[in-house]
């Protein structure tokens, strides 16, 4: 006797009665309108190129100060900016979201290896008034036009989830913390992004990964000697569709084995720098998938899920340090700073923490130019980049690039704008953080998750 399949399964009313078509028109009155889409896309661009001419800038000046590597760098974005792929097997999975493939990128005879991700569609879940979850599959087609198709989940574990109820407390939770950022930023939260929305992704709105990965990349430039940390990461759009090209990196995940060898060492503050500069870079990018496969060859890749909403704590001392006052939306996720956890004597150096304190001093001295504190004479004394504000200016446009959106006319929707420059302030907080202090807080982990990496190499040494 045949087997009905899935899809069989679920058109079966006396299993699931759900009217979909009823279904598909309650979200779109709840969902972004194709024309935001479109207008964000081509916002999005229009910053980015903004901010692209502001890198090669900064890398052309450093070059031509003898700065090799920044020269090789410029190279690379280059490469990864004009060439083609000619080949590469990323795709669209059945969700609707990119996976990251491979690819290989020639420009002008020469090839390098780099990883494609695309960003044409995106997966969300969707509650209907008749207690149905639906999966939500979003899309561009290969003429960038939007498609959206629902389908109600006949087992919501597959997806997560234990129960209708769970989805509804999710909701209310998301309410209250939107009601939080208002709070915070002063706005009315709710024309906020997906990333104050935890419990709806709509990555195709806003490319919101494909921006964050972007902005790791460009932001490490600002950090002479550190930039070596991200790889270089370009956004493309492309016969492929909207996504990012990120250098290719060779070496090991940093998994178990990695771990066991710090804490089997006998001496484990032999490893303090190079966990020190993986963990700074993910406090300072606000990382929430810094997991071991995020982590390779000593570098940080795939940082899509950085620069989330900070969540300012309303009743803390005014005392505290302001980035100690101000935390992830979601917990920061990160096996360095899960491995600096437990040495709470590593810092860096001076000689290491000078291009944290240099960035800081940057901003703050365009700030004062600004702000018309300082005499003609004393502005003449500064170098030219400081001056004219290449650092202020570029973390700025960059955060505008990760957080602000635009409506379906067009126009900039001010409450984006202002949490791209209360994020901006947050992130120089950051940076002024490490600069003084030598590594990123010690953040309570919680131990639901396990997250303290000595923990877990103990539990799994115990039972092999």
């Amino acid at each position: 006797m045949r087997r009905s399949s899935a899809a069989e399964r679920l058109s079966e009313p006396e299993l699931i009665p759900v009217d979909v078509e009823r279904a598909h028109e309650e979200y779109e009155r709840c969902a972004e309108t194709p024309e935001s889409v479109y207008e964000n896309l081509d916002h999005g661009h229009a910053l980015y190129e903004t901010i692209s001419e502001s890198r090669q800038t900064l890398l052309e000046k450093r070059e031509a100060e003898g700065d090799e590597f920044a020269r090789e760098r410029r190279q690379v974005y280059s490469h990864l900016e004009q060439g083609k792929l000619v080949h590469t097997r990323a795709k669209l999975e059945n969700e609707g979201r990119g996976v990251t493939r491979p690819a290989i990128v020639d420009h002008d005879g020469s090839q390098i290896l780099a990883f494609h991700k695309p960003f044409t569609g995106s997966l969300e879940l969707f509650l209907g008034s008749d207690d149905v979850v639906y999966r939500v599959v979003s899309s561009l087609d290969a003429r960038g036009q939007l498609t959206r198709k629902l389908a109600p989940i006949e087992n919501l574990r597959d997806v997560g989830i234990d129960s209708v109820d769970q989805i509804k407390e999710n909701i209310q939770a998301a309410e209250g913390q939107r009601e939080h950022y208002s709070q915070i930023y002063g706005i009315d939260a709710h024309r906020l992004t997906h990333r104050a929305n935890p419990f709806r992704l709509r990555d195709i709105d806003s490319h919101a990964e494909s921006r964050a990965a972007v902005s790791a990349s460009i932001l490490s430039e600002l950090l002479k000697n550190k930039e070596r940390i991200v790889p270089v990461t370009v956004a493309r759009n492309d016969e492929h569709g909207p996504g990012t090209l990120q250098q290719g990196v060779e070496g090991e995940i940093f998994g178990i084995e990695q771990v066991k060898r710090i804490y089997q060492s006998g001496d484990p503050d032999q490893y303090a720098y190079p966990i020190l500069d993986l963990a700074c870079g993910q406090f300072l990018n606000y990382e929430t998938d810094g997991t071991a496969y995020n982590v390779v060859g000593g570098k940080l890749i795939d940082n899509g899920y950085s620069f989330v909403l900070s969540m300012q704590d309303p009743n803390a001392e005014e005392s505290l340090h302001h980035a100690e006052r101000h935390y992830p939306a979601g917990p920061l996720n990160g096996i360095a700073l899960d491995i600096l956890h437990d040495f709470p004597h590593w810092e860096l150096d001076e000689d290491e923490r000078q291009p944290y304190l240099d960035l800081v001093r940057d901003v703050n001295t365009y700030r004062s130019i600004l702000q018309k504190k300082l005499t003609l004479r004393e502005q003449r004394a500064l170098p030219d980049s400081v001056r004219e504000g290449d650092a202020a200016r570029l973390v700025n446009n960059v955060f505008r690039y990760i957080f602000e959106r635009v409506d379906e006319n067009g126009e900039v929707i001010p409450e984006t704008r202002t949490v791209a420059f209360h994020e901006a302030r947050n992130f120089i907080a950051r940076a002024h953080y490490i600069g003084m202090n030598g590594r990123p807080p010690r953040f309570e982990l919680p131990k639901r998750r396990m997250r303290n990496f000595r923990e877990r190499f103990e539990k799994k040494r115990s039972t092999s």
